[in-house]
């Protein structure tokens, strides 16, 4: 991605101004971070000074990587950047004292939709419609991904930089016991569910040491059974979590 000269970043705001609003990176499941250069504001190399980059990337691969690109950043000759890493569940924790402080980061690493969202309403990050505009990122990005990267006003407050998938994990030695196939259809799946059901063994089960994966497998369940639009409305606080349809959700 190029340096941008964007009227946001071309602007004379104070280092406070600019982080209180700062730029956010992510994963479709991020504020800058991922696979692509830094967002650097042209009034902090006016300064003299560097960008900071707070991210929660911090388990061994994906923090190597993303120090990678930061240095591939630094050694290009324009402004700065600097990293500061915290683990990953503190980070989703710390998120908000970092935003409302003195000395707020002016990128974050954090995650798309609802839970960018809730930044960019309380008027902490800023807008960056005009990075999408230079880069042509409304053509090159899917409009899924447009759109999670949206604020409720319609701005672009997010970069992403990456995305994942989730799967299910099986034992080969217990369907070897059982005599069961691996599933390829959705039809074979809930068949071999029966079937463990119907030997007395647990067909499923959610590791769940931290909330977030318990809560993201709603999110799907939620999708699925009542659609995306349900879904953000539901995010957004426009429908109780006792209405019929969730309830539906949770069914079996």
């Amino acid at each position: 991605m190029k340096r941008s000269t964007s009227r946001a970043m071309q602007s004379r705001h104070t280092r406070r101004d600019l982080g209180k609003r700062g730029a956010a990176l992510g994963a479709s499941a991020t504020l800058l971070g991922g696979a692509s250069s830094l967002i650097v504001p042209s009034a902090f190399a006016q300064d003299g000074g560097s960008v900071s980059l707070a991210s929660y990337s911090s388990d061994p691969e994906p923090r190597r990587r993303l120090e990678e690109l930061v240095a591939l950043f630094n050694e290009s000759g324009g402004p700065s950047a600097e990293i500061n890493t915290t683990e990953h569940e503190a980070f989703k924790q710390a998120i908000r004292t970092y935003l409302a402080s003195d000395a707020p980061p002016d990128v974050l690493t954090w995650f798309a939709g609802n839970r960018m969202r809730f930044f960019s309403n309380a008027g902490l990050l800023m807008p960056l419609d005009d990075l999408y505009a230079e880069n042509d990122w409304e053509s090159t990005y899917a409009e899924g991904i447009r759109n999670v990267s949206q604020g409720s006003d319609g701005s672009y407050y997010f970069v992403p930089t990456s995305y994942y998938h989730w799967a299910v994990w099986y034992r080969p030695s217990m369907f070897e016991e059982m005599g069961l196939e691996v599933p390829v259809t959705w039809t074979d799946f809930l068949a071999v569910v029966d079937a463990m059901k119907e030997a007395d063994k647990v067909p499923i089960s959610i590791g769940t040491l931290a909330p977030w994966t318990a809560a993201a497998w709603f999110d799907y369940f939620n999708m699925r059974v009542n659609g995306p639009e349900f879904h953000i409305q539901l995010m957004d606080g426009r429908v109780a979590y006792n209405s019929p349809e969730v309830k539906d959700a949770f069914g079996p």
